[in-house]
């Protein structure tokens, strides 16, 4: 299993480690606003890896078509990810707008450089663009 990068770590370790989402439900808004994000890093990071692997082994890759190939088969959890994209949306701006802390705490955490100036929405919406 692969670790978040910073951005992701940011977001999620600013809410688990806090009192922003009332502690009964934490633990739920983190699972459904950032979903399967783990299994999708760990796909990511796979075919990352393979991509670098065919580009030190050649001078000019002429090629990416078989990595791409054996990548696909494991690319379930994007499939996941975007048919519950939606209600993460959705939990995400229902929590902004009830609960000023968090929307305090979002445009605080936007303006950190882990965030790479890049708001919480947009970065959900990049596993599926």
């Amino acid at each position: 299993m692969y670790s978040a990068p910073p951005s992701a770590q940011v977001w999620i370790n600013g809410l688990k480690d806090s009192d922003i989402i009332p502690a009964e439900r934490r633990a739920d808004f983190i699972t459904q606003v950032f979903w399967n994000i783990h299994e999708i890093i760990t796909v990511n990071t796979r075919l990352r890896d393979a991509l670098n692997k065919q580009q030190k082994s050649y001078a000019v890759v002429e090629h990416i078509g078989d990595i791409l190939l054996d990548s696909v088969l494991h690319f379930a959890p994007f499939i996941s990810y975007g048919a519950h994209q939606l209600y993460g949306k959705y939990e995400f701006e229902k929590e902004k707008s009830s609960n000023l802390v968090f929307a305090q705490f979002v445009e605080n955490t936007e303006k950190l450089p882990e965030s790479h100036k890049l708001e919480l929405n947009g970065y959900l919406t990049k596993p599926t663009t």
